[in-house]
């Protein structure tokens, strides 16, 4: 880019007659050559969620608008926790390589003026997952041949960050008798604990119970509470559960 400068000067001529004319006079112009070898580099990321265990790609496009040859590039992603990069999964426009890895980084060829190119690779997010969120960003080392010389220059992409979430939910059955007798009741419980990140709805408990148990009517209890009618045979539903939370559903069945 080419920055001009010129300098203006107005004045008044005193003629000897002791009146004035008003003048100016222009400068000749000067000009600067600013150097500017900043490039785009932008990142993005296809969701802005993944489960626990799932994966997602991370694109970056490296675009030369400056008026320099770009060389001497080379690219490298340190993931933040909670996610790994998948092997084997570098493709450079359009070309794998499979023995690429970003974290350790790999050297790309020359940008000329006004080319891009296109980095693709998978993630992978942790299971069980460890963090909430992965945020992470790309860095480029690049050189450039200017008029002052060469110049060295590492900068970073922008910054993406997508969410880890996770659906894992946990029922744990028990009974109050390993060993009965014809005629005894037998007190089942369910605890359904939320494990997960998410609000869990729709729950729907069932319970098919084995031909040599009958259950016993208005027997069902959710949270301590009664409930006349429920059959967990037929299955009826559940308050909506909160990360964490739990419901615990108790009811009797008498052996035949």
């Amino acid at each position: 880019m080419i920055i001009p400068n010129q300098s203006s000067v107005s004045f008044l001529s005193v003629l000897p007659d002791g009146t004035t004319v008003p003048g100016q006079r222009d400068s000749n112009i000067v000009t600067t050559e600013i150097i500017s070898v900043t490039f785009s580099k932008v990142k993005s990321t296809p969701t802005a969620f993944i489960g626990e265990g799932d994966s997602t790609t991370q694109t970056i496009v490296l675009t030369n608008n400056t008026n320099y040859v770009i060389k001497n590039l080379f690219f490298n992603d340190t993931l933040a926790a909670g996610a790994t990069h998948v092997p084997s999964t570098v493709i450079i426009d359009n070309v794998a390589y499979p023995g690429y890895d970003i974290v350790a980084g790999f050297s790309l060829p020359d940008l000329a003026v006004g080319a891009s190119t296109t980095i693709v690779y998978t993630v992978v997010a942790d299971n069980p997952k460890t963090q909430d969120t992965v945020d992470n960003y790309g860095t480029v080392n690049y050189s450039v041949d200017t008029p002052l010389g060469t110049r060295d220059f590492t900068e970073n992409t922008n910054t993406v960050t997508f969410a880890v979430i996770s659906t894992s939910f946990n029922v744990v059955k028990s009974v109050d008798k390993a060993v009965a007798v014809k005629g005894e009741i037998l007190n089942y419980r369910s605890v359904i604990t939320n494990t997960g990140s998410q609000n869990v709805t729709n729950v729907v408990f069932t319970d098919v119970l084995d031909a040599n148990l009958t259950f016993v009517t208005d027997s069902v209890k959710i949270n301590n509470v009664t409930y006349l009618g429920y059959n967990p045979i037929s299955g009826f539903a559940l308050p909506d559960i909160a990360p964490g939370g739990s419901v615990t559903v108790d009811f009797q069945a008498l052996v035949n």
